[in-house]
Parts: C-alpha cells; structure tokens; sequence
C-alpha cells in the first residue's frame, strides 16, 4: 500500500502520472 501523495497532483494517490 502506498500513502496518498495528495500534495500537487491531485485528489487521487495516482503518483506522477498526471502533471501538477
């Protein structure tokens, strides 16, 4: 399980697919 990376790319824990 990884922690919801909510910091600039958005409300879903997608990682870096989608840009900031």
């Amino acid at each position: 399980c990884q922690p919801p990376n909510r910091s600039a790319l958005g409300p879903r824990p997608s990682g870096r697919k989608l840009s900031p």
